[in-house]
């Protein structure tokens, strides 16, 4: 089902009202896609968020890997933008049948609010990590996420930006130490009654942020997990940490938002603008690097060559709701092999989450080449809520703008020629409907 809802907007000081409509809709097919461009003999991989460490095997007839990371962004109040992730790229030599484990960060909780008690949790680093032959990780290419946002001062905040540099930042003010040789950020009070969770680091979790404090960033060793914020007094004043040791934002006793993680994490304060965004790490050549670049989740995309063509996979659809089967196919190669066991060339899977299948295929000339095709598992039919920036008791003044902005979907299309989220001035007392759609309808 989409769901539709419809906002009235008086011009004058007059009441609005919101009612909600629902519409039967049928689903679309998508045409097939792939995670994995291939341009001749070169294979572009690209891995994006899932949730979850992700393992590449240097397939034969590779000698050198351009690795790209991208952080996460930390969260975002309305009009106050979590820190963005850093981009770091450089050339790695590999061997072939060595094993690299990906974290792809996750953004931090958005809230929809401006209040200044709110605050949001850090954004996760992406993590490009070979493993050794004791099974132990080593930092190979790391971008620092961005840290969150609290209702104080508008507009981008430096210190919240994921840093190339491998030490964390500070948080704006009362910040505790960032963290530096791949450990986690400090707390600006660790033994108080509370303040946001600090970013975690390559090798440790972020340091403690007192009794009632959101939980800090899970360093990458310890799996990156997504931070919680703190159990009480939760109800929509603070936000996780992204996976990969952005650290939880906090309002159980002051509102104060948490660090980025990276390869070193982001400090947290007290009572701050914004928690400090996460360090990097790069051990290639050619490197380039980039501060603050990512919105968004991060991700990160490997490009090599290899002797031969490279396998060209995709999906029947590259979003489904729970319960659907979309249908994967591999082509140009002699012998294929999928991550789930399967040697066909097509398969059909179900998953019940948010996935990625690994495509394995072998060409003329006894290369391997790689695709990862990455399934999107919505759970439900849309519920849509709508925020509106005039008061619903008041509304607005002729000549004023006003912003709509929709959440709960995928895609969203408005009546009345508005955009959303993007402000606008009305002339007349006007409906606004808006659609909302995801994979489930």
């Amino acid at each position: 089902m989409e769901h539709k809802l419809y906002i009235a907007m008086k011009t004058f000081l007059t009441t609005c009202f919101n009612k909600f409509h629902l519409l039967l809709a049928s689903c679309v097919a998508i045409l097939l896609i792939s995670n994995a461009e291939v341009k001749a003999q070169t294979t572009v991989l690209t891995y994006s968020f899932t949730g979850t460490i992700q393992q590449f095997t240097v397939p034969s007839c590779v000698s050198t890997i351009t690795m790209e990371a991208w952080g996460a962004q930390g969260g975002s109040l309305l009009n106050f933008p979590g820190g963005q992730g850093a981009y770091m790229s450089g050339v790695f030599t590999v061997t072939a049948g060595q094993v690299l484990r990906i974290l792809v960060g996750g953004q931090g909780g958005d809230l929809q609010t401006t209040a200044g008690s709110s605050a949001t949790g850090g954004g996760g680093g992406s993590f490009v990590a070979l493993i050794n032959g004791t099974n132990t990780p080593v930092p190979w290419l790391v971008a620092g996420g961005g840290g969150g946002r609290r209702g104080i001062t508008s507009g981008v905040a430096a210190n919240a930006q994921g840093v190339t540099g491998t030490s964390g930042q500070l948080a704006t003010t009362s910040s505790g130490a960032a963290g530096i040789n791949g450990n986690g950020g400090q707390s600006g009070e660790p033994s108080g009654q509370g303040t946001g969770g600090p970013g975690g680091g390559f090798f440790t979790n972020g340091g403690p942020s007192g009794t009632n404090g959101g939980t800090p960033g899970f360093a990458f060793v310890n799996g990156g997990a997504q931070a919680p914020t703190c159990s009480p007094f939760t109800s929509g004043t603070a936000s996780f940490g992204g996976f990969g040791g952005g650290g939880a934002g906090a309002w159980c006793f002051r509102g104060t938002p948490g660090g980025g993680g990276g390869y070193s994490g982001g400090a947290s304060g007290i009572n701050d603008n914004a928690g400090g965004g996460g360090g990097s790490f790069n051990a290639g050549t050619n490197q380039n690097n980039i501060a603050g670049n990512r919105a968004g989740n991060g991700q990160v995309r490997f490009t090599y060559n290899l002797i031969g063509n490279a396998i060209n996979a995709g999906a029947s659809t590259s979003s489904v709701c729970i319960g659907a089967s979309p249908t994967l196919t591999a082509s140009g190669m002699v012998s294929y092999t999928w991550s789930t066991g399967s040697n066909a060339n097509s398969i059909v899977v179900t998953p019940s989450v948010t996935t990625s299948y690994t495509a394995s295929g072998t060409n003329t000339a006894n290369c391997i080449s790689l695709s990862v095709i990455t399934i999107t598992v919505d759970q439900a039919v849309p519920a849509l809520t709508v925020v509106n920036t005039a008061s619903a008791a008041s509304g607005i003044c002729p000549g004023n703008t006003v912003a709509l902005t929709a959440s709960g979907a995928t895609t969203y299309t408005w009546t009345g020629g508005i955009s959303n989220g993007v402000p606008f001035t009305p002339t007349t007392a006007s409906l606004y409907q808006v659609t909302g759609a995801n994979a489930c309808g």
